[in-house]
């Protein structure tokens, strides 16, 4: 077996680990159930991937997101590594194949979802795979007190019953002493090793600035911040207004949401790694996965839901450990909507258990039927008849999940599918009768494996491209031939879709744990107040106050946020002040570095540093992209 710094040098090209994860490593090694707690960017994915590489077989990897696991198989698969990974979306026949290559072939990884473990095809095969290792990425998901918890996540105790004695790493940036001792007792862990690494980050400024006008703010932030920048927004429609706005004052924009097409997605992040792009305007979808060290700022619009959440996107900046800003813009009304979002956004007991009937009513399903059936749902068209507001009627939806009553298949711009219904021979009289639809029909049969026995989806931009239709017109052919019973189609939809988890119940017979659903309902309050906390602290440094939240009690001041920055302004009287920005101004007519300026005018290089950052907040200053300053006129 070769050593794991064999292994880091032949496949990853470096020298040495960073902190605590070689002993994460040797924890996994020596068989003991592990959680890594590391920070965003802390180097999480090597913690499994390279013990797996030391051992003899596969490390089977639970990931929620289905570009997460394409991300990392693509990057192991270019180190010359085999992996693969199951998803929503492939056929049957494809994942039937790769199931197979995971019994017999010398992969190491297979990437999965927490649903897949459901499956029976999957539980009849897992037993004769070679495992050796489970891995569980975002493992916050599993617990019923994190900010983002997934019931899909339960399953994954089912699999150690199906590869007993396989130590198990769950790996996580965000989660607090509760959630912790959580993953822990979910995962089922025995004699488990938890390694926490400081969740300070020395380089980043974290700021929160007000702004009477948030895209001005934001064009100033970038004029003053050189380098590689991701803005977050709450909706998709103000990812492109955004965007736009940029690029029209000349800043190399685009825009990334989940409703985009995957291949879209997939150029404008490739784009925006490779520097093509500056600035990425975004929701959360992106950002989970993806390996950008030299991201110097990342910018809020709006406060996030949950200080786990913000966080974990704020950490997306300074991944070099190079100095990077995240920095929060607020309204006087944003702090309103934060006090009265407890009441506006998150549900009662009974209000769940109300719109659990409502929602039955809505899709006209009858009581004692409906299970297992999927339903377009129209969030919004609810929320306004019922009049509640859209985030009340999600987070009640994701209560409904915990409690297996139903669960929410995000249907935006989902992959079409297409069964053929017919015999290959008399598809084939077919084809000979209506010459107009076999070139469709061919290119379906090459394009879809297992079409003849179940729904399989397809690119219906690709295939229309290479049957030259136009895209309207692969679509009316496709409903011709569903009318003609030749195949069954299932168009993209562009609603989201509810599955009942079992037949609708009568209102009084509801079966919900109120005692849990109530104690998640306190949790989403108390997150929202902690966001609401930190918007508005007015004297402890940002970064202790993060930390803090995490655990980590005697953090030192970081020296670099806004409020230590104030701090530090305090301590120089106004004549100082004045006369050393003066003096500061005189000699940055050309690009000059800190230590040269310092030197220049004999003073200490924090004392110039501290007054350079205050004439950069006021526009007098700005800094080339290896960090000179020069002045403004």
């Amino acid at each position: 077996m070769k050593s794991p710094h064999d292994i880091l040098w032949q496949y990853w090209g470096y020298n040495a680990f960073r902190p605590l994860q070689e002993e994460i490593v040797q924890s996994v090694l020596d068989g003991h159930d592990t959680l890594a707690l590391l920070p965003t960017g802390g180097g999480k994915s090597l913690c499994f991937q390279v013990p797996a590489m030391c051992m003899d077989g596969l490390c089977i990897v639970v990931s929620p997101l289905i570009a997460l696991m394409r991300d990392q198989v693509q990057s192991l698969l270019a180190k010359g590594i085999k992996a693969i990974a199951i998803h929503t979306g492939l056929p049957h026949g494809e994942i039937d194949r790769l199931l197979n290559m995971a019994m017999f072939s010398d992969l190491k990884f297979l990437y999965i979802s927490p649903e897949r473990i459901a499956t029976d095809e999957f539980q009849a095969r897992v037993a004769n795979m070679n495992v050796r290792l489970i891995a569980v990425d975002e493992a916050h998901c599993i617990s019923q007190w994190g900010y983002d918890f997934r019931p899909a996540y339960l399953r994954i105790a089912d699999l150690r019953a199906l590869v007993p004695d396989v130590p198990v790493i769950a790996l996580t940036a965000t989660a607090t002493a509760p959630v912790v001792e959580d993953i822990q007792e979910r995962l089922q862990f025995r004699e488990g090793q938890v390694f926490q690494k400081s969740f300070t980050r020395s380089n980043l400024s974290y700021v929160v600035r007000q702004a009477d006008d948030k895209n001005l703010q934001l064009l100033d932030i970038l004029k003053k911040v050189y380098g590689s920048a991701i803005v977050y927004v709450r909706n998709r429609r103000k990812t492109k207004e955004i965007a736009d706005f940029l690029r029209r004052h000349g800043v190399k924009a685009d825009f990334y949401h989940a409703g985009l097409e995957s291949d879209e997605r997939h150029r404008r992040q490739a784009d925006w790694v490779a520097n093509k792009t500056r600035v990425i305007v975004s929701t959360n979808a992106f950002g989970m996965g993806i390996d950008k060290p030299d991201v110097r700022v990342v910018v809020h619009i709006e406060p996030a839901d949950s200080i786990e959440a913000y966080f974990q996107e704020a950490g997306r900046a300074g991944r070099d450990e190079q100095r990077a800003y995240a920095i929060q813009l607020m309204t006087r009304s944003d702090e309103k909507d934060l006090l009265e979002s407890k009441d506006k956004d998150i549900p009662t007991y009974h209000e769940v258990r109300e719109m659990y009937d409502q929602i039955g009513g809505e899709l006209n399903i009858a009581y004692d039927s409906g299970a297992h059936q999927p339903y377009d749902f129209d969030l919004s068209s609810f929320a306004k008849k019922h009049q509640y507001g859209p985030v009340k009627v999600m987070n009640a939806l994701k209560l409904m999940e915990t409690q297996n009553l139903l669960e929410v298949s995000d249907g935006f711009q989902s992959q079409p599918k297409v069964k053929i219904v017919v015999g290959k021979d008399v598809l084939y009289k077919f084809q000979v009768e209506h010459r107009k639809y076999e070139p469709l029909i061919k290119m379906i049969l090459r394009t879809c494996a297992g079409v003849f026995e179940d729904y399989v989806g397809f690119n219906e931009v690709a295939i229309a491209s290479k049957v030259h239709l136009s895209y309207e017109a692969l679509a009316t052919d496709m409903e011709q031939l569903d009318k003609l019973d030749i195949l069954s189609y299932i168009p993209r939809r562009d609603k989201p879709q509810l599955i009942l988890r079992q037949p609708r119940m009568r209102r009084d017979h509801i079966t919900m744990d109120r005692h849990f659903v109530e104690a998640r309902i306190a949790g989403a309050r108390e997150r929202l107040e902690a966001v609401y906390q930190y918007v508005t602290n007015k004297s402890i440094c940002r970064s202790r106050w993060l930390v803090a939240y995490f655990g980590e009690a005697d953090a030192p001041d970081c020296g670099i946020c806004d409020i230590c920055i104030g701090r530090k302004k305090e301590t120089l009287t106004a004549q100082d002040f004045e006369e050393i920005s003066g003096r500061i101004l005189q000699k940055i007519k050309h690009p000059c570095t800190i230590s040269a300026l310092a030197d220049g005018l004999s003073l200490s290089p924090d004392r110039v540093n501290e007054v350079v950052r205050w004439l950069s907040d006021q526009g007098k200053v700005g800094r080339t992209e290896d960090g000179k300053v020069f002045g403004k006129d």
